[in-house]
């Protein structure tokens, strides 16, 4: 994700253009969708009832894109806020 420019319409409101790309997407679904950010811990059996249970921590391809994505929204605020 990339911030490009923003142009003030009114008072309180910007346009704001993004560039955001398939990977930034594929990214924002697994993270809305799918355990993938996560890594397994113990995989399923009969003492965890068939569930398997993930780290609370991000794999760090999740953790890097998310930092870069968080980075990209602070200069957006600072900027205009």
């Amino acid at each position: 994700m990339k911030y490009i420019k923003s142009k003030k319409i009114s008072k309180k409101k910007y346009e704001l253009t993004l560039e955001v790309s398939n990977y930034d997407l594929e990214m924002l679904e697994d993270f809305s969708t799918t355990y993938a950010p996560n890594e397994i811990i113990e995989k399923a059996s009969k003492e965890n009832n068939f569930n398997e249970v993930y780290s609370p921590d991000y794999k760090d391809k999740y953790q890097k894109w998310l930092i870069k994505t968080w980075k990209t929204f602070w200069k957006v605020w600072r900027e205009h806020d």
